[in-house]
């Protein structure tokens, strides 16, 4: 039945890196809000207290992601416990059966990781009245190495109990894989994680550093990364100002957009070059900015008509505005544009300069109103190329502050 307690089960699963490597990757948790202290997640990411459902399923207590490089081995560590009346086995034979399905392709066939069979033998016990509790070593088992395919996986586990007289029971466990180790000090979270992985889905040549092949792919990667930030429109995410924390207590701006669901240009830069970094991808941002407002400088800029995540379709007006980079190529998670070089950007996204003021003047003509009543243009036009005279900050840099 539903909820039975099961005599043999696994307590726990660890998913760890194949001995010698480091290519299980850890990550954390945020909130639930912004003020709570984060989770990290490092090898053990499911637990059960011995319950099963009508489908033989264990039902997990904790049950988190294990996000791995693809193309590599991984390591599966699981404690086993009897739990029942009278006398337990003095060792037991575990046989653990590992198959992989895509969670983005359901028809993409199953990938076989093998059967092995171990004995293991009781390491604690204690009891509760008449219920007695035995603990028993691990079962280990490193596996074949991970499909070269990057994608979201799910990892099937089958558990057989030699003599134990039931069926077998089923653990799952869901695998982002990325296509290189991430970059150092990216930070990583659940969410970002197993996006990134969904939405890179089927992306994994590699033909090495440097090599043109690779930067195309990396390209058709970061690419990936920018159309699917768009999808989480669906999730609530909308682009807009928002009471941002104070920068003192701003970590990375992934943190951030991920705990308010209203996020600008600053948390979507830092989103998407997390989820981009994941793939082992160096990404930067470049920050447009007109440091000085006034009457007579080039403070506020008009951008193309166009929808931000989760907004409506406007022209936009801005004083700053931040982007990623990758290698030359410019990709806009706030608007999801992307050009060959940020210069290419700025000639296309902001159409006209204008001189303005640093308050809108009100009526149709919005920002950037300096000139008489009776004249209708009130901004430049921004030819190609780059005018040193406008005073526009070019910033480039990669942190996640």
């Amino acid at each position: 039945e539903a909820g039975e307690r099961v005599d043999l089960f696994p307590a726990s699963v660890r998913l760890g890196s194949a001995p010698g490597m480091s290519n299980r990757h850890v990550y954390e948790i945020t909130g639930p809000d912004w003020d709570n202290a984060h989770t990290v997640v490092e090898d053990e990411v499911w637990r059960s207290d011995g319950l099963m459902d009508d489908a033989g399923q264990l039902v997990a207590t904790w049950n988190e992601p294990a996000p791995y490089t693809r193309s590599t081995p991984m390591r599966v560590e699981a404690p086993i416990v009897w739990r029942g009346f009278g006398e337990a086995p003095s060792a037991v034979e575990v046989t653990v059966t590992l198959a992989l399905r895509s969670e983005t392709v359901p028809d993409l066939p199953v990938v076989a990781l093998g059967q092995q069979t171990q004995t293991v033998r009781p390491l604690e016990s204690w009891a509760e009245g008449d219920l007695n509790t035995v603990l028993f070593s691990d079962v280990v088992i490193d596996t074949p190495q991970l499909p070269d395919r990057v994608d979201l996986w799910t990892l099937d586990l089958v558990w057989a109990f030699a003599g134990d007289g039931r069926e077998p029971l089923r653990s799952s466990h869901l695998l982002p894989t990325s296509w290189r180790d991430p970059i150092p000090d990216a930070p990583l979270y659940r969410e970002p994680v197993v996006w990134s992985a969904q939405w890179a889905a089927g992306l994994w040549e590699d033909h090495g550093v440097g090599d043109p092949r690779s930067e195309e792919m990396a390209h058709l990667i970061s690419l990936s990364q920018l159309r699917g930030s768009r999808t989480l429109e669906d999730q609530g995410y909308t682009y807009g100002g928002f009471a941002r924390p104070p920068r003192d207590q701003i970590d990375d701006r992934v943190n951030v957009f991920l705990d308010f669901r209203r996020s600008a240009c600053g948390e979507f830069r830092g989103l998407l070059m997390a989820l981009i970094e994941f793939h082992g991808i160096d990404a930067h941002w470049v920050w447009f900015r007109f440091p000085d407002h006034g009457d007579d400088k080039y403070s506020f800029y008009k951008t193309r008509t166009i929808s931000a995540v989760g907004r409506e379709t406007k022209n936009w007006y801005d004083t700053n505005h931040i982007i990623v980079g990758v290698g030359e190529r410019v990709y806009d998670p706030t608007y999801t544009v992307s050009k060959q070089s940020w210069g290419e950007y700025e000639d296309w996204m902001f159409e006209k300069y204008c001189l303005g003021e640093v308050t809108p003047c009100g009526g149709s003509r919005g920002w950037c109103h300096t000139a008489p009543e009776d004249e209708d243009e009130t901004c430049i036009d921004n030819p190609p190329g780059w005018q040193d005279d406008w005073f526009l900050e070019v910033i480039i840099a990669d942190n996640y502050k």
